[in-house]
């Protein structure tokens, strides 16, 4: 018999005997006689796995044994040396920075018990990197943290992820960094975890800050490269002839060079090293080299070379694809995309991006994920705008921004439901087009789509770029309006702001004034949850002054609702307050239901947060009437929200058996739906009643239950939850 489940009365067919029970909170066992008891408790939930986000090594590689030696002794930690340890792996493009990282992590799996973190920091184009706000966040959920409670500030999620990493060792994987200061909030606490960073760059700066050990790569020698070289085309390459060791030092060294020269090789049985240097050192084929940068002699050399002969030899779709993908803004891209962008079917394209990872110009990382390295994806920009007309680029590029503009607005709908207010025109935008997330039952609809927004979070940001860069600005806007979906369930705040100020930009372009209202009302709830309210009430005050010459009360009411969630932030709860009943009325005009019973309940937590208990509680209780009768996805989390607010209001009034019920019927409705946090809520709540009525036991009951729960979450309140429970029980 759980919580709130138990009531007075008979025991049928016990005569007269009454076995009566009054108000309890936890189990209870009610009986005449006992002959034996057996109980059945619940199982433990496993640990979870550790997290294993270091990408599996691809492709062959050979003697980086000595450079794997001095990694290991400067970086893995011994018991005379406890501590975090920091490594730079640096060296040219193409050296083989980010495989030498993924190649550590597999070799040392063993010692990182805690786990493996990575982050990409070169997934796009995009001037403004990955935060490492929102780089924690990700890491957060990973170490299965509920995205209810990870903190809105940097210095809070850090604190909390060192906590979580505090007791066994990680490895954290940091690519292709260009801004040393995103390393710090990223090291874990654990004596024994490693911090591998991968940069183009040497970044001097880190070994200041932080104390890195640089793990400088250089490029393969004459003898590595010869063997690397035999190892991939087998018999025909001689170690030790000179032809071999040419092709070496024409392919600069570099592993993804090499590995390009061989797939030519294998492919062609009668093609000689010695004919093959001889192609690439020929001038007059019209073959020129880039410069790969500081590192090195910093002049040209024959690298593109082997990729421009490499591309010569490809059938012309082949080929035509190479540049049609190339153009994207982003090196890393799914089979969906690069259908999208080149204009042909799933299964043409597939066998056409398979040619060029048989020629080594592409790799594929998972099933239907494809990735440029960044030379060869620099060389296929190049072959499109020298092959292609300035219009077909531009028609590659338009198609790949239409097909993620179509895919956010299905996520949107399918995580937030039909309900929510949007200005992107669904009618128009996602006609005679499939939904992506239909076939997924109902229960794991939403996640779906918010797992795919969350995987193009880069792809997205580089394409809404593109469009903006492109005059595609009703595009643009759209897209960046769908995307809230994940920001407002996920919490990456960061992004949110930087694809808000694309997306605005992009409707004042538009002329889009609705649009551009709605983006910035909306983002203000990024701006105050990342300490910086003069920013929101910036938005929210150009939001308004636009929105109040449009005919559209429902985009206005939306507006006025995010005034009071922001005078609320503020304390003015009688500004919050009157933003909350001009919102509702505007609703109600409108005969939204759900926009006039949501901002209905805020209005009555705004009162309740200035003391004013009765209204309160009248406002409370009819929200909660209301948000049930709606019968809404979701809206049974908004229904046990309001019932715990009555129970609040109640408590103040003094009326704990009113308050007790309500609180009940507000864990039993999140229970139900699974929404742990705020069921930790009620049961916080009810050993807040429990103590006030002097119930010792019942409030040892309730905050175990509360405490437990926010140790599912992995909440940063456990501790706090857990030594009052101790404090309760010592008493």
């Amino acid at each position: 018999m759980g919580a709130g489940d138990t009531r007075g009365g008979a025991e049928e067919g016990a005569g007269s005997t009454s076995n009566q029970l009054g108000d309890v909170s936890g189990a209870a066992v009610q009986a005449r006689y006992i002959d034996s008891v057996t109980f059945n408790l619940p199982s433990p939930a496993s640990a979870p796995r550790p997290p294993r986000q270091v990408p599996a090594v691809s492709g062959r590689f050979v003697n980086r044994a000595l450079d794997f030696t001095r990694a290991e002794k400067a970086l893995v930690t011994s018991a005379n040396a406890p501590g975090v340890r920091i490594g730079l792996i640096s060296g040219l493009p193409g050296v083989g920075k980010s495989w030498f990282a993924r190649r550590f992590a597999e070799r040392g799996a063993a010692r990182y018990s805690g786990g493996q973190l990575y982050a990409d920091f070169a997934g796009t184009t995009q001037t403004v990197p990955p935060s490492a706000a929102d780089v924690l966040a990700g890491f957060l959920v990973a170490l299965g943290v509920s995205l209810d409670v990870i903190p809105s500030t940097i210095e809070e999620k850090a604190n909390l992820y060192r906590t979580l990493t505090s007791d066994d060792p990680f490895l954290v994987v940091l690519d292709e960094v260009t801004d040393p200061a995103v390393v710090s909030p990223l090291v874990p606490r654990a004596p024994g975890s490693v911090v591998l960073v991968t940069s183009n760059d040497q970044l001097a700066e880190l070994s200041i800050l932080v104390g890195a050990e640089p793990v400088p790569l250089d490029p393969l020698n004459s003898q590595h490269g010869s063997e690397l070289l035999a190892e991939l085309v087998g018999d025909r390459i001689e170690a030790s002839s000179e032809a071999t060791a040419e092709l070496v030092r024409q392919c600069g060294g570099l592993p993804v060079a090499l590995q390009v020269a061989a797939a030519r090789l294998r492919v062609r049985p009668t093609l000689t090293v010695a004919r093959l240097v001889a192609d690439i050192a020929d001038d007059s084929r019209g073959l020129r080299g880039f410069t790969l940068g500081a590192f090195g002699s910093g002049g040209e050399n024959r690298v593109s070379a082997v990729f421009t002969l490499a591309y010569q030899e490809l059938p012309e779709p082949v080929a035509q694809v190479y540049r049609q993908v190339g153009l994207l803004p982003v090196p890393s891209f799914t089979l969906e995309l690069a259908a999208a962008a080149t204009g042909l079917e799933l299964d043409v394209v597939e066998d056409r991006l398979l040619g060029l990872v048989a020629a080594s110009l592409l790799t594929e990382e998972d099933a239907g994920r494809y990735r440029f390295h960044g030379l060869v994806w620099r060389h296929a920009r190049e072959q499109a705008d020298a092959n292609d007309a300035e219009l077909e680029r531009r028609a590659v590029l338009r198609r790949a921004v239409d097909h993620v503009v179509v895919m956010a607005a299905f996520a949107d709908l399918a995580a937030l439901g039909p309900e929510r207010l949007r200005c992107t025109p669904h009618d128009t935008v996602l006609a005679h087009r499939a939904d992506p997330f239909a076939d997924a039952d109902a229960g794991r609809r939403g996640k779906r789509a918010l797992d795919w927004m969350d995987h193009a979070r880069g792809m997205a940001l580089a394409l809404l770029r593109t469009a903006v860069e492109h005059s595609w600005f009703d595009a643009a806007w759209q897209l960046a309006e769908s995307m809230t979906a994940l920001f407002v369930v996920r919490r990456y705040l960061v992004d949110w702001t930087v694809f808000s100020d694309w997306g605005i930009r992009a409707a004042q372009a538009a002329q889009a004034p609705a649009a551009e209202a709605r983006l910035r009302s909306f983002v203000s709830r990024a701006w105050t949850e990342l300490d910086n309210p003069a920013r929101a009430g910036q938005e929210l005050h150009v939001a308004l002054n636009l929105v109040r010459e449009l005919d559209q009360p429902r985009l206005l009411a939306s507006v006025h609702e995010m005034y009071g969630r922001w005078y609320d932030h503020a304390g003015d709860y009688e500004s919050a307050q009157q933003a909350y009943r001009e919102a509702g009325a505007l609703f109600e005009g409108v005969d939204d239901d759900r926009g006039a019973s949501y901002v209905q309940y805020f209005l009555g937590m705004s009162l309740a947060a200035q003391e004013e208990w009765t209204t309160a509680l009248g406002v409370l209780t009819d929200a909660r009437e209301r948000i049930h009768s709606l019968g809404l996805a979701g809206s049974d989390r908004m229904e046990g929200r309001a019932w715990l607010g009555v129970g609040r209001v109640q408590q103040h009034l003094g009326r704990y058996t009113q308050a007790l019920s309500a609180v009940r019927a507000a864990a039993a409705v999140f229970a139900s739906g699974e929404y742990t946090f705020y069921e930790a809520q009620a049961h916080e709540l009810l050993a807040e009643f429990a103590e006030q009525r002097g119930d010792t036991a019942d409030a040892i009951a309730s905050l175990r239950q509360a405490t437990e729960l926010h140790k599912r979450l992995k909440s940063p309140r456990e501790a706090e939850l857990r030594a009052r429970l101790v404090r309760l029980m010592t008493a």
